[in-house]
């Protein structure tokens, strides 16, 4: 993560810990079964720890990197898992050291030639670089409509550029590796729309837009997406889907 992106998340770590969604174990599993070996793994962007619990049941180390300490202070301190606070792409790693490099839901942020330098640097040889992401998330019928008009007319002119290479599932990287597999899934969960709101109140959008007019751009739409929801009942359950896309390169061929 780049320092400029590192001051735009790092005073939220507790809100992305408690509102993000998580991942599923298959994903996790998918990934383990992908490497050659699961010794040590690089997690990039580790953020506070959506991902790192998961990759630290399936390796026998984690060195998870963030350029905030106030994010990486959400990471969960287990056996095997490395906190680092550093960028993304002047890592302080051992060279030759992993087995993967991955990068849960931020290779958005730092997908240059000086961090894919640093990969070639910390990967093994046979190493894979594994990034997945997932994007605008559905729930059906009305909601989906306030829902693309909160995300596209609101906070369109509020999202960074590389809010793109979210929505296309990172098909729009230039990443100079060979391009392994893509594999795309659906994440789901089981929410209220007090969770749901909450979540979106993690958009980075919508907190630039928060901090240029002072108002939550959410309380902007609350009534409409109560409605939507389901007739106003806050307590009711749907379930939100997104679009999850995992994207694997072999580190050693050039793209």
């Amino acid at each position: 993560m780049s320092g400029e992106a590192a001051r735009h998340f790092g005073p939220y770590a507790d809100e992305y810990r408690r509102f993000r969604p998580g991942y599923p174990p298959a994903l996790f599993d998918r990934v383990a079964g992908l490497v050659p070996r699961r010794g040590v793994v690089w997690e990039c962007g580790a953020g506070s720890g959506q991902a790192t619990d998961g990759l630290a049941a399936r390796f026998e180390m984690v060195l998870a990197t963030d350029a905030t300490r106030g994010q990486l202070a959400g990471v969960r301190p287990l056996p095997g898992v490395h906190r680092v606070a550093a960028l993304s792409e002047a890592a302080p790693l051992a060279s030759g050291v992993a087995d993967a490099v991955v990068a849960a839901q931020a290779l958005h942020w730092f997908a240059d030639e000086p961090f894919y330098a640093e990969v070639r640097r910390v990967a093994r040889r046979d190493a894979r670089l594994m990034a997945w992401v997932y994007g605008l998330p559905t729930v059906g019928g009305d909601v989906d409509a306030v829902l693309g008009r909160f995300h596209g007319d609101l906070l369109g002119p509020y999202w960074r550029p590389e809010r793109r290479h979210v929505l296309s599932g990172y098909a729009t990287l230039d990443v100079p590796f060979r391009l392994r597999t893509v594999e795309a899934c659906t994440l789901e969960k089981r929410w209220t729309l007090e969770r749901f709101t909450a979540y979106l109140g993690t958009w980075s959008a919508g907190r630039e837009y928060a901090a240029r007019h002072g108002v939550a751009p959410v309380s902007l739409v609350e009534r409409e997406l109560a409605e939507a929801w389901s007739g106003g009942g806050e307590t009711v359950e749907r379930v939100v889907r997104w679009p999850l896309t995992l994207r694997v390169w072999d580190v050693a061929a050039r793209g």
